[in-house]
């Protein structure tokens, strides 16, 4: 499987989504990824972004600081996890969403996304990545962690 043929894939699992706004993006530095921005107009905090490198067996999730990177080796697996990432970043975009970032200073040391749904109930997740020899260098040079809440609320 190509790029191409991934990314062909993208509006048919776009449609079959609750609504928002979607647009292929580009990289200068890796140009044969695939990468999908997701939002709802305007708003910065309803913002997503997927990406598919280009050897096909990572997809990574951006939203508000949170990044996670799954991974598939096969086409049909890559089929998937695309159409799960993709369906992942419209719920984190239109909400209810929860995010935890524990931070040192602008470097994320650990981040947390969780998808809610009616009454706050966790429909997804929680889908967490660590980054441990920050953390460490954090704490060699004895800096303070700061943990950091993001609520996004259900759209209209």
């Amino acid at each position: 499987m190509e790029s191409s043929e991934l990314a062909a894939l993208v509006p048919g699992i776009m449609s079959s989504l609750p609504s928002c706004d979607w647009s292929f993006g580009s990289s200068e530095r890796y140009p044969h990824d695939v990468i999908v921005r997701i939002s709802l107009g305007s708003d910065p905090l309803r913002s997503a972004m997927v990406t598919v490198a280009a050897g096909l067996e990572l997809f990574f999730l951006e939203f508000q600081g949170f990044e996670d990177t799954d991974f598939a080796y096969d086409d049909d697996d890559r089929r998937e996890v695309l159409k799960d990432r993709l369906s992942q970043a419209v719920h984190a975009v239109r909400g209810p969403t929860h995010v935890i970032l524990e931070r040192d200073g602008q470097k994320v040391v650990s981040c947390r996304l969780l998808l809610l749904g009616e009454g706050g109930n966790s429909i997804d997740g929680p889908f967490g990545t660590s980054w441990p020899f920050r953390r460490l260098a954090a704490r060699l040079r004895f800096r303070r962690l700061v943990k950091t809440a993001i609520d996004v609320p259900a759209c209209d």
